[in-house]
């Protein structure tokens, strides 16, 4: 064989054995993708069912306060048309009462019959007064119930923009990951086709639960062990148990502030994860 051959049949080896450590190195550090993948999005469609919901239970309270704001503006209305009726009565009352009150200088022999006209169209004046002022508490009543109403209308619609706008966020970051699932799949498929086997990057580490969201899927690890100082990072996963050991579910790092994880937590079906529980890298699992 030739030097140039020879010289060509080194540089191939060089550069496959160059090829293989880079292989190896980005399959070692991307060999949990399809598990952060499929526990991100199983976490992510159980909240955009979950928020969801909530926006159809909104939907169906703003509808209520909608039916109650018209009933009080309708009660509103009438109670217009109550005073109006009741002031013209009112008005021709006090035209009555002045007549006769100017019949009395006219009628001074028929005194007691005069008087007692007097007397009755008083008492009809004093009602009708009353009235009027009864129908205009029922009025102010029905604005004030129909300022809360529209109130209640403005902050419910406020609730429901803000639910929708978590779950156009949540669809987005869900999309951007299955992007990411999609080039590191390419990738995989390429190096196996090459024969390379996908290794294992779980370093082992330990901690506690110190904060649980309010949904039970993000929480928060307080890592205190880690003999190899090892490097923490987004996608390592946690087994979650118990004091007696009892496993509750698989928490994946999206985030690390210091000694810190900020996790997803996909649980078991009836598991609650709670402040305090062990999580540990050693037992992590798939779901």
């Amino acid at each position: 064989m030739s030097p140039i051959g020879r010289l060509f049949i080194v540089l191939n080896l060089v550069l496959a054995g160059v090829f293989v450590g880079f292989a190896g190195t980005y399959l070692q550090k991307a060999s949990t993708w399809k598990e952060t993948h499929e526990a991100l999005k199983t976490s992510s469609d159980a909240e955009v069912a979950s928020l969801s919901n909530q926006v159809e239970i909104k939907q169906k309270e703003l509808n209520d306060l909608n039916v109650r704001f018209t009933a009080a503006d309708t009660k509103a209305n009438q109670a217009t048309v109550t005073i109006g009726d009741l002031t013209k009565e009112n008005e021709r009352l006090n035209n009555q009462l002045s007549s006769i009150e100017g019949d009395i200088k006219t009628l001074v022999a028929n005194h007691s019959t005069v008087s007692s006209s007097v007397e009755r169209a008083t008492i009809e004046a004093t009602n009708a007064r009353q009235d009027s002022i009864d129908a205009a508490t029922a009025r102010d009543a029905a604005v004030r119930e129909k300022d809360v109403a529209v109130a209640d209308l403005r902050d419910a619609q406020a609730e429901i923009d803000t639910l929708k706008g978590a779950v156009e966020n949540l669809n987005a970051r869900v999309e951007a990951a299955e992007d990411e699932a999609r080039q590191t799949k390419a990738l995989l498929d390429v190096a196996v086709s090459q024969g390379f086997k996908v290794a294992s990057a779980q370093p082992a580490l330990g901690g506690t639960v110190t904060h649980v969201g309010p949904q039970g899927t993000l929480l928060t690890i307080a890592i205190s062990d880690n003999p190899a100082k090892a490097e923490v990072k987004p996608g390592l996963r946690f087994s979650i148990s118990d004091d007696g050991g009892d496993y509750k579910g698989t928490a994946t790092i999206t985030d690390v502030d210091g000694a810190n994880a900020l996790c997803r937590m996909s649980s078991l079906d009836g598991a609650t994860v709670k402040v305090g529980d062990a999580a540990s890298t050693k037992l992590a699992r798939g779901r």
